[in-house]
């Protein structure tokens, strides 16, 4: 069977997490980097939605045993992270939150099956952000140059994107966007939001790029092909997508992973 290495970008409250988790295979595993990540999955099973929140599986981060008792199994790092105010400028210092998703990422490498169909991470900002404290925290020095932790941090999200689609399931990166211009040739572009270079190497990293959005209607879509400002978008597979499609996993791959 194919597997998915899809990566979703768009900006924020564009219905990314609600569609992938809400209808890609399960039992699915989320990596959960943000505050609320999982608050979009209804009470009650609803249209769009194959499961509700009494069908997640709750867990901090650091305390993943690799068993999927329910159809989503969320691992919880911003549990980790520190929540008090600190009075200098600088990144948050802690290594809790990354620690805890490196061991836990680490029970999944190299392992020839497992017992989820689909790995979600969610999002990227989060990870940098928990990535940009565990550096405060174990090589403060670097924080002087933007040039060295943004290229650091921007290697190991490439580090994880390489190991990640390696593993035998679906895989699936939730991203930000952001709007760039360019000051000399005021070429405007939308991006995936990831530190240094590899903004503009990432999208060749993964088989499927779509990047999520909202009709005129209000209804939340995705695009299949580059469209006005973004650029990078599409799939090496399923194709004969139409442009403008559906965000679930039906939708998308129905027709070629029924």
């Amino acid at each position: 069977m194919k597997l998915i290495r899809e990566l979703r970008m768009g900006l924020a409250k564009t219905f990314k997490t609600g569609a992938i988790v809400g209808s890609y295979p399960k039992p699915l595993l989320y990596f959960g980097f943000d505050n609320g990540g999982l608050d979009i999955i209804p009470t009650s099973k609803t249209d769009g939605f194959d499961i509700s929140q009494a069908d997640i599986d709750r867990i901090a981060g650091g305390k993943f045993s690799m068993q999927a008792t329910k159809p989503v199994t969320h691992i919880d790092y911003s549990s980790s992270q520190i929540l008090t105010l600190a009075t200098d400028y600088l990144p948050t210092k802690s290594q809790a939150a990354f620690m805890d998703f490196h061991n836990d990422y680490n029970k999944l490498a190299g392992k020839a099956e497992l017992p989820y169909k689909t790995i979600v991470f969610d999002s990227v900002s989060g990870l940098m952000n928990i990535s940009l404290q565990h550096m405060s925290s174990f090589n403060p020095n670097a924080l002087g140059d933007a040039r060295v932790w943004a290229a650091n941090i921007g290697q190991k999200v490439r580090q994880l994107i390489l190991s990640a689609t390696c593993l035998p399931t679906h895989v699936v990166f939730i991203m930000h966007s952001e709007v760039e211009k360019d000051e000399l040739t005021g070429r405007i572009r939308e991006i995936a939001s990831v530190y240094s270079n590899l903004r503009n190497e990432i999208t060749g990293l993964f088989s499927q790029v779509f990047y999520a959005t909202k009709d005129p209607t209000g209804k939340p879509v995705i695009w299949t092909t580059d469209k006005e400002f973004v650029r990078g978008i599409g799939p090496r597979w399923p194709v004969g997508l139409p442009p403008v499609c559906a965000p679930d996993f039906n939708s998308i791959y129905g027709k070629e992973l029924a």
